[in-house]
Order: C-alpha cells, then sequence, then structure tokens
C-alpha cells in the first residue's frame, strides 16, 4: 500500500514534467482504490474483534473506510491547493463525508455513549463554513478546514485507541515532529 502509493505520487508529479506518464495515473488509482478498501477494512477488523467493548461494531470497516476517505480528500484538498489549483468538487465531497461521518459520530454516542467535542467541532462543523461563499473563496481558509479535519481524524483515532487522556513524551513529540516534517519536506 505505501509502496503504490509513493509510487502513484511519483507518477503524478512525473507527468507534470513527462505528460508520457499521464496514461499510467488512471490505471494505478484503479489498482490503488480496492488497495485502500482491503486495508482500512482488514484494520477495523483488527479492532472489532478485540475484547475491548468500544471497539466493537459490525460497522467499523464502513466506517474506517468513511474516515480513510474524508481525510484522504482533505489531503488532497491541501496538495492540490500548494500546487496553485483548486477543487471545487473535492470542497464538496468535504461538506459530504463530514455530513457521512457525523452519523457514524452520532451512532458512537447513542450506543456507547462516547462523545468527543473537538472531534466533532474540527470534523463537522468547520467543514461547514465551506457553505459560505466568502469564506470558500478564500484558498487559506480551505487549506485550514482540510488541516482541521485532518487533525480530526488524527485525534479520533488516537482517542479510540487511547480512551483515556494519554501521557505524552518526549518521544511521542519526535514522532510528530518527524511526521509533520516529511509532509512539509514534500514542499
Amino acid at each position: 500500500y505505501l509502496c503504490l502509493s509513493i509510487f502513484f505520487l511519483l507518477i503524478h508529479g512525473g507527468s507534470l514534467r513527462f505528460p508520457s506518464l499521464v496514461a499510467f495515473r488512471r490505471p494505478l488509482a484503479w489498482v490503488l482504490f480496492p488497495l485502500v478498501l482491503w486495508v482500512h477494512t482488514i484494520v477495523s477488523l483488527d479492532f472489532a474483534i478485540t475484547l475491548v467493548p468500544t471497539w466493537q461494531g459490525a460497522y467499523f470497516p464502513i466506517y474506517f473506510i468513511v474516515g480513510a476517505l474524508f481525510s484522504g480528500i482533505a489531503l488532497v484538498l491541501i496538495l492540490s491547493e500548494l500546487e496553485g489549483r483548486r477543487l471545487r468538487r473535492l470542497e464538496d465531497l468535504l461538506i459530504a463525508f463530514s455530513w457521512g461521518l457525523l452519523a457514524f459520530w452520532m451512532w458512537e454516542l447513542m450506543t456507547k455513549g462516547i462523545w468527543c467535542s473537538e472531534i466533532l467541532f474540527l470534523g463537522f462543523l468547520v467543514p461547514q463554513l465551506l457553505w459560505i461563499r466568502p469564506l470558500r473563496a478564500i484558498r487559506a481558509i480551505r487549506v485550514v478546514i482540510a488541516m482541521a479535519v485532518i487533525f480530526a481524524l488524527w485525534w479520533e483515532r488516537i482517542k479510540l485507541v487511547m480512551p483515556s487522556a494519554p501521557e505524552w513524551t518526549l518521544v511521542d513529540y519526535g514522532w510528530i515532529a518527524l511526521g509533520l516534517g516529511g509532509f512539509m519536506a514534500i514542499y
């Protein structure tokens, strides 16, 4: 999954300089899409079959896939904005997926009593700002909204694995810095 994703990123980046590579993007995307579904389904089932009560649920595969697509759309939106392109369909998809995840979050609240206001704020309410045309027209606002979505889903995974407040160490901050540095090194 990682290798094919990196390969796809290189093909896409290279196609800007070598137009002959454009023909390889679509077939590779069709290979990657089922792979994304497969990986997130397997990971979610690993969670769902454990003895941890808050992890059990037959809906987990769809929940993880919707979350992965949601954060993936946000990341692609950020990367396209960094390239100087605006993809309005991604903005619409961000709104749509925020409503989809809201349904899962409400289900978690009703069935397990799990509620996290910061995830709801960043993952649902902030993307609703895209309904406001003057805000949607500002590039920095679109990037901040997409970053809020990515942070919300990252925080959601942390809260899923560690429901109580984590005790952060320097190693944890180092991993976060390494991840952010790797992301920023692309541009």
